[in-house]
């Protein structure tokens, strides 16, 4: 039995029946407009292949010989920010629920997705056990045939923080493509032994297990406290906006969450704290403050900013809290260290640029610009030399008389031009793809249609073809029987003869004055005479005789009377001869004149 029919036997026909429509330019144009990736260096380590229009999205290997891969969904990475590497804890979600990546529904890679922000975003560890105890996984069953579809995350009653991503995610099944890594790359979803860390294909789902309170830690029952204090009631937290929203958006709503429950949420660094203590791990700040959120472009979240708890297989790795405080520190030894007139050791433009600038606004017109330098001055006793240098140079040469501000301001309206004509290019993409939803339908429907033509039509082919042959049976048979009564007719005729030519012979050598001319086969009775049967005329002869009549019109009334020709009745059918002498009845002179004067010509 091949694999497809093994699938055919647990995957649902929806699942099976849609095709990809995946193109090398549909490839082309992801890569080049997006990141696949949540680091640049990991770009160039994985390639996106197009799929045959064979393959199916719960289709795995053919072979042991080709290499491992995995499928991905456009969706994942457009819209809710899934990139590769996944993070420690989506690969512990996939391999507890034994379900490879397209096997869970988009909707439901939101839920993994908003719960690892909230948890990053405020210093919280994630944890398996308070995700289980918030969502429980739906048995993936169609109801027509009791066959697998898509799995999904959903929450457990009186448990739940968060809202789906979208009420209704769809166009999402025919665009998905294959992940694989590039030669002379080790990829994350091997181990070292190049076995698959997480279900690379599709695989028959079963029961997750589900936690219950009892089953959390103390850490993990004082986030569950908070979260639940926060966003356990409606309108709840909304999903879509924390991960589409702007920076600013997302950082005045937990600021906001952090103050209105400040005793939970100090609860949590409490238990943290202690839990930390007792492992020995370094103490925790009581206020951390939560990093900003991912931009629109790349709403994923990197391996190395996820924490996973003890309940997950690997250890949990740093997060960038470790590296910004190493960061202040190695900075503040070389400034220590360092002379005034030295160089500076610390790519401080870089940080900025990568940490500073994507959330923050620094107007640099000339207002701001002096306002800037004067805060800067009176700051830092050390950089007065400089900053006050600066503003006599300003004073001097303001950023105005050289064109740069009226440059910034154009660049500035540029921008929000770009970012309109983005928002209505979105829109008629939207828009194209409903227009191309309804025409695939519509096509839907005519092949059908066609198909059923089709069929009609080759079934009165084969009924015409039947109807013929039937007919032609017919007309054969019919043709017998004409023959057959034709060939009875003649004998019929044959025999008659005989018997009237041996009657006369008889009767000829017993009575030979007799008259037997009544007594002829051939003779009729007209008007209770025996007469011959009157001669049937051609059409030639009575087309020729009208002729005659045209010719040879009748003569005026004061011709002699002995021209004319005496009146007789001709019989009412024309053509019909004339009974003679005897009641024979005698044919028509055809002399060739006037059919009214005796005797042929005048």
């Amino acid at each position: 039995m091949s694999s497809i029919e093994v699938l055919a036997q647990w995957v649902d026909v929806t699942v099976l029946g849609e095709e990809p429509l995946v193109d090398a330019e549909f490839i082309t144009n992801l890569r080049t407009h997006h990141h696949i990736c949540t680091s640049e260096e990991d770009e160039p380590k994985y390639e996106l292949v197009v799929p045959d229009l064979e393959d199916r999205v719960c289709f795995g290997r053919d072979t042991e010989e080709v290499p491992h891969f995995f499928y991905m969904y456009e969706s994942m990475i457009i819209r809710l920010g899934v990139f590769l590497p996944f993070s420690n804890f989506e690969i512990a979600v996939l391999r507890h629920c034994r379900i490879a990546p397209t096997q869970l529904h988009p909707n439901s890679w939101g839920f993994l997705k908003i719960y690892q922000f909230i948890s990053h975003a405020l210093d919280f560890p994630t944890s398996l056990r308070i995700f289980f105890y918030l969502f429980h996984m739906t048995k993936p069953f169609s109801g027509l045939n009791n066959k697998q579809q898509w799995v999904s995350f959903r929450a457990i009653q009186g448990r739940r923080v968060f809202t789906l991503f979208d009420e209704s995610f769809h166009d999402f099944k025919n665009y998905f493509f294959k992940v694989q890594r590039v030669e002379g790359h080790h990829p994350f979803f091997l181990d070292e032994n190049s076995v698959p860390r997480f279900p690379l294909y599709w695989l028959e789902a079963s029961p997750c297990e589900k936690h219950g309170l009892d089953d959390l830690d103390e850490v993990e029952a004082a986030i569950m406290g908070f979260l639940r204090e926060v966003w356990g009631r409606a309108p709840y937290l909304d999903t879509k906006k924390f991960l589409q929203g702007s920076p600013t958006f997302v950082q005045t709503q937990l600021e906001m969450v952090k103050r209105n429950s400040s005793e939970s949420y100090q609860r949590v660094q409490e238990a943290k704290a202690k839990s930390r203590a007792r492992t020995g791990s370094a103490k925790v700040t009581s206020s951390p403050l939560p990093l900003p959120p991912p931009s629109s472009q790349n709403l994923g979240t990197s391996s190395r900013t996820i924490v996973v708890s003890s309940s997950a297989s690997s250890q949990p790795p740093p997060s960038p809290r470790s590296f910004l405080e190493s960061d202040k520190k190695k900075r503040k030894t070389l400034e220590s260290s360092s002379s005034f007139e030295g160089e500076a050791k610390v790519d401080a433009p870089a940080f900025i640029r990568k940490h500073i600038y994507p959330h923050t606004r620094i107007g640099m017109d000339d207002v701001s610009f002096r306002n800037h330098l004067t805060i800067l001055a009176q700051k830092n006793v050390r950089a007065v030399a400089v900053c006050t240098k600066f503003l006599d140079i300003f004073e001097k040469a303001p950023l105005s008389s050289m064109g740069s501000t009226s440059r910034v301001e154009e660049l500035e309206e540029r921008l929000l031009m770009y970012h309109k004509h983005e928002k209505e290019l979105k829109e008629e993409v939207a828009k194209l793809k409903e227009e191309r939803d309804g025409l695939r339908e519509k096509g839907s429907k005519l092949q059908a249609q066609c198909n059923m033509e089709e069929g009609l039509r080759k079934k009165a082919q084969e009924s015409y073809s039947s109807l013929f042959k039937d007919l032609v049976e017919v007309r054969k048979d019919l043709l017998n029987s004409r023959i057959a009564y034709v060939e009875l007719e003649d004998s019929i005729a044959e025999g008659t003869e005989e018997a009237w030519r041996i009657f006369k012979e008889q009767v000829g050598v017993l009575a030979p004055d007799l008259d037997l001319s009544p007594l002829d086969p051939d003779k009729i009775v007209i008007d209770g005479a025996i007469v011959s049967p009157p001669r049937t005329v051609s059409e030639s002869e009575l087309k020729t005789r009208g002729q005659r009549i045209i010719e040879s019109p009748p003569r005026p009334d004061d011709a002699p009377s002995s021209s004319k020709a005496p009146e007789t009745s001709l019989p009412t059918s024309v053509g019909a001869p004339l009974p003679g002498p005897g009641g024979v009845a005698a044919d028509l002179p055809d002399s060739g004149g006037d059919p009214t004067t005796p005797g042929g010509d005048a």
